[in-house]
Order: C-alpha cells, then structure tokens, then sequence
C-alpha cells in the first residue's frame, strides 16, 4: 500500500439535477485537478437527473468523463459506480455543491505515505468562510447516547501540526481515500438509501480493520448552504431518512448490551412523547428501520470484528487527549 510522493487521483462528483450546481463548482475542480503534479481525472456520476440541461454541461467541459444511472439509485451507489470506473489510486469524493482550493489535491495526497490512512477530510468551510462542524468528527457516549463533540478551529489547527488528527469518519461530501482500501471494504452501503450516515458507517468499517481517517484544518474546500438534497428533497423526508439511517447505524455498529440497556429505552420514550405532540416522523423512522431488520443483522455479523465500535470511539477520544495534552 505504499505509493509514490505524486500517486494518481480520481475527482468523483455526484450528480442528481445539478445543473447549476456543476456550473458553478466544476472550473474550480477543474483547476484543482490541473495544478496537482501527478496523473487525475474528473468524473461526474448522474444519478438518472430529470431536468433536461444535463446535456449543457456535458458540451461545456469536455475533459470531464460523465456516467450516468438509467435509474436514481442514491448517493451511495453514485460513488460506487464512479469507484469501478475510476483509475486513480486515490479517490477525492465532492458533492456538487463543494468548491475545493487550487492546492487541495496535492495537499492531502501528502498524507497518503502513511500506509494505514485510509482517508483524509478536509476543513469545510461555508460561502462566509464558517467551519463546519462535520470537518471534525467525534463522538462521546453519554447518557447511553452517541453525541457529537465541540471542537474549536484554533485548537484543531495546532493539534494538526502532527499530521496525526484523527476523525471517526471524512465526510462523504468532501473526503479523500485510498481506492484499494474503500473496495476491500466494498464501498458506501446502499442500506442507506437514498443519503445519509454512509460516510459514518464506513469509517466505522474502516477503523475496526485499522485502517484510520485523519482530519487536516490546513486544507479548505467550500460548501454552499443549499445543496441538490436540500434543493429537491422535501425537508420532512430528509429529516425521516437521517432518523431511520440512525437507527440502521446503531444498529449495526453498537454493542449489544448498549443497545438493549441504554438505547431501546429512549427509543420507546422517544416514540411515546414525539408522538404524543403529533411528532409522528421518529416513529415512522423506526418502522421503516425495523423493516430493513433481516439486512441489518445480516450486516452487523458480516461486519463483526475483534475491535468493538465502543473501542474505536474511546481511542479515537484517548489519542486526541494525548495530543492536547502535548500541547500544554
């Protein structure tokens, strides 16, 4: 797995009714992938988009290789087809509504000599030059629950100084990985159709095999606030696929004895006093998991390993203290 200091990079970029989207982003792109020194394509993977201008952007940039999906088949499958067709040995994963920097291609390749990287995120960052909270992930038990940490750039940015910042998963959004890595892990898991908490399962899988993703504030793509999700999908039905793929990443991923002792009872609270206003998505969120149930069990004993998810989050957790601590 060790590369060469310029190893080639494949650019994949989803696409469902994008048109202005890919207008706007795909020159940056462009200059991003022309300014890396080594071997990089760009690939833009239609996933069966309605609106008719498609065609527009395919005449406008002719250096881009185009797929397209006969069939909507959701974010994760996108990727997976832009994957088997990519020939880079890297993968840097953008959503249509990400703007990456001139240098960012070059900078996170830095990373890959490392043999057990399996992906890097970079700083997003939105059109006000805010950070967003998903560039760093991390996560700490509480209350039975697996709740997001605080985390301020200042601090992100010395404890990366050491090139070793680790993140419990890269935003699929904006991530760079190792190609071979992602297909032995056969990709995102379109149990999560159609978006959502694929990016947080894979680097679930990623870190139970060993393989680690980093987090490095040095490098900065753009996120526009309304992306094709936001612009196409009704916002209840985005909100009821992040409950239901909740739950599907529970699950799958955390321990048996978490599950049963501290989660099923805030599940059924949940469901009694969401449904008791007239809240009726956790509820739908839940039956509409449970139905996936014979796919998720399947899943969470293929997946099985000697490190439990628990363990990964503690680690993950106990290597960013250390890094603070160094700090002192």
């Amino acid at each position: 797995m060790l590369m060469s200091n310029h190893p080639s990079v494949s650019i994949l970029i989803p696409n469902f009714n994008g048109h202005d989207l890919l207008s706007r982003n795909l020159p940056s792109v462009l200059t991003c992938s022309n300014q890396y020194p080594g071997i990089s394509e760009v690939i833009v993977i239609d996933d069966a988009s309605t609106e008719e201008r498609f065609e527009e952007i395919k005449s406008s940039f002719k250096t881009v290789i185009f797929l397209q999906h006969e069939t909507n088949k959701g974010f994760s499958e996108a990727i997976n087809t832009g994957v088997k067709a990519a020939v880079g040995e890297l993968i840097f994963l953008l959503n249509s509504d990400v703007s990456p920097g001139s240098t960012s291609v070059t900078e996170l390749v830095a990373f890959f000599h490392q043999k057990d990287i399996f992906s890097v995120s970079p700083l997003i960052v939105d059109e006000n030059n805010n950070p967003n909270d998903y560039s760093w992930n991390l996560r700490a038990f509480a209350w039975g629950k697996l709740s997001r940490q605080k985390w301020d750039l200042m601090t992100a940015k010395k404890l990366a100084e050491t090139d070793q910042l680790p993140t419990l998963y890269s935003s699929g959004g904006s991530m760079m990985a190792r190609k071979e890595m992602f297909q032995a892990l056969q990709g995102f898991d379109p149990i999560f159709y159609p978006f959502y908490y694929e990016d947080q399962d894979l680097g679930a899988r990623a870190w139970k095999r060993g393989w680690r993703s980093l987090f490095n504030p040095k490098v900065t793509v753009e996120h526009q606030r309304k992306g094709s999700i936001q612009s196409e999908i009704p916002s209840w039905r985005i909100k009821l696929m992040q409950r239901r793929n909740s739950l599907i990443f529970d699950w799958i991923h955390l321990g048996i004895l978490r599950l049963l002792l501290s989660r099923s009872p805030q599940y059924l609270k949940q469901i009694f006093t969401r449904t008791l206003i007239g809240d009726w998505k956790f509820l739908l969120a839940f039956l509409l998991a449970l139905s996936l149930l014979p796919k998720i069990v399947f899943r969470r004993f293929s997946n099985s390993s000697s490190r439990r998810y628990d363990h990964v989050v503690q680690q993950i957790n106990q290597e960013v203290a250390r890094l603070k601590a160094s700090l002192k």
